[in-house]
């Protein structure tokens, strides 16, 4: 049987341009070195370096070939997963600017100190969402932890007790965390300002579900217990615009508020799929 040669167990798509190079090297008296896969006897590749020099020969007739291939799959696995890291950052940055972008956009400018405010309110948001994903290796975060993280600021030991939070186990992917905190923070500001916990007998209560049916979550925010609700306001608030500018255009989703005289209730509709995978979500939610 004939011997199997480099080129036999090299990886189909790698055998472009090797024998070429390998005999002009040969006959330039130079070093051919290529990086390739080779194929196992499994069927599986791995990558290899290949050196190889010509020598004269003992007799000094002719020359001879030494190779040294070494086993480079760990390296250029690494360098492949250094390559993707870069690309998501790079993804991830773009978004977060982006966010941030739009938070200065909706953001009065009337007001220079209230300017100052509402923006470090709305980065420390995204900070905590950051913290949060930076945690969880930036797979994603869980909803609760998420929701908890961001009130965490509004709701202090004297007031513990006035925000519940209720909801099964959700899954969000990264993008779709930075636009739930974003719209929790809002409504949680105007709680404070306005709402329900700007008195001492304000409540909140922060629940969601996962509609199968539909392939969305509802999120539902309600108060009560605050001061007296007109109606609807004459105008919208920007706190009111960054939360449907998260919700529409970043994930797709639906607000609807209704201003009952014992409390604002916020309803979010967001499609599962814009939460990063339907897979995401566990089964058993």
């Amino acid at each position: 049987l004939r011997r199997r040669s480099f080129l036999d167990i090299t990886h189909p798509e790698d055998r472009a341009g090797n024998a070429e190079g390998f005999f002009q090297a040969m006959r330039m008296g130079e070093r051919y070195e290529v990086e390739k896969r080779y194929i196992r006897k499994d069927g599986t590749p791995f990558w290899v370096q290949v050196s190889v020099a010509s020598v004269p020969a003992p007799d000094g007739l002719g020359t001879r070939t030494v190779a040294a291939v070494q086993d480079v799959t760990e390296r250029r696995r690494g360098e492949e997963q250094r390559a993707l890291l870069a690309r998501e950052l790079d993804h991830r940055a773009k978004n977060l600017l982006a966010v941030v972008q739009a938070a200065l956009r909706l953001t009065p400018k009337d007001d220079a100190q209230a300017y100052a405010r509402a923006v470090e309110g709305r980065v420390a948001a995204l900070a905590r969402a950051h913290t949060l994903l930076a945690q969880g290796g930036w797979e994603g975060a869980g909803l609760r932890a998420l929701v908890e993280s961001e009130l965490s600021g509004f709701r202090g030991a004297e007031s513990a007790q006035r925000v519940a939070i209720a909801g099964p186990a959700v899954a969000v992917s990264p993008a779709a965390a930075q636009a739930i905190a974003m719209a929790l923070h809002e409504l949680a500001t105007n709680a404070t300002k306005y709402g329900a916990l700007s008195a001492p007998a304000g409540r909140v209560t922060l629940g969601w579900s996962i509609d199968r049916a539909a392939g969305a979550l509802r999120l539902r925010w309600q108060e009560r217990g605050g001061p007296t609700v007109p109606g609807e306001p004459e105008r919208r608030g920007f706190g009111s615009r960054v939360i449907e500018s998260t919700v529409r255009d970043q994930l797709g989703g639906r607000v609807e508020r209704r201003w009952k005289p014992e409390g604002l209730v916020c309803d979010l509709t967001v499609p599962l799929a814009r939460l990063g995978a339907s897979a995401m979500v566990p089964a058993a939610a």
